[in-house]
């Protein structure tokens, strides 16, 4: 797939052969006497690009993600379903998953409204749902109760590293949705209020958020008759 990539990271360096490309990093990796992951997901993906790696070189020391101030207080509601997006959405952040997602709901006549915590990029951002525009830390408990936000949909197609926007969400207990991918995934398998799925888009997608929010609701449920 490196060929087909043209984001700054890769062009950064002119080659597009992927052989050239891993054996001057091996070569970069080799030299160094630490290589310091923020996930197990990462330690994974590195070992299997370099197998020749000595294991013992590799550091997990995962970022802190801090609990923005305030309480999320839910507020589920059995036809209607709010899918907050956090943060600054750009292609590899999955922009174009969360525009087919607007446009399958509407298509559909589904209950979900899709609200974006932040800034939806691209020729994505042209999709028609709500978006607040860049927000400082300290705002973000409060737009997720002011937009009635019942779910978080993390949406990333690549693998993260280590996700703050997902940790954040854990540490407010917000549901949290995302792809079988990196460090979100995870975060989100060991979660309470966490689902992992396979990549999915449009109707797919559409039925796994409804399914998720339904779980909630009877989870809620169930606490409440206890």
């Amino acid at each position: 797939c490196l060929p087909k990539i043209n984001d700054d990271f890769v062009n950064l360096h002119v080659t597009r052969d992927i052989d050239h490309w891993r054996a001057l990093w091996g070569g970069a990796l080799d030299r160094v006497d630490e290589i310091v992951c923020f996930s197990q997901s990462s330690v994974a993906l590195i070992r299997r690009a370099y197998p020749g790696l000595v294991h013992s070189k590799i550091t997990v020391r995962p970022h802190v993600a801090l609990a923005p101030p305030g309480v999320y207080r839910p507020n589920r509601l059995p036809k209607q379903v709010r899918v907050g997006i956090v943060g600054y959405i750009s292609p590899h952040k999955g922009s174009h998953v969360v525009a087919n997602l607007v446009r399958t709901a509407r298509a559909l006549g589904s209950p979900i409204q899709v609200v974006i915590i932040g800034t939806l990029l691209g020729t994505a951002s042209a999709a028609q749902c709500e978006q607040t525009g860049t927000y400082e830390p300290s705002q973000l408990t409060a737009l997720l109760n002011s937009h009635g936000i019942d779910l978080v949909l993390m949406p990333s197609i690549c693998p993260e590293t280590y996700s703050f926007v997902t940790h954040e969400m854990i540490e407010l207990n917000v549901p949290v949705l995302c792809f079988d991918l990196g460090a979100q995934a995870e975060a989100v398998s060991q979660y309470r209020l966490g689902k992992v799925v396979p990549v999915m888009d449009g109707p797919e997608l559409v039925e796994q958020l409804m399914l998720f929010h339904q779980s909630l609701i009877a989870k809620e449920q169930v606490v409440a008759v206890v």
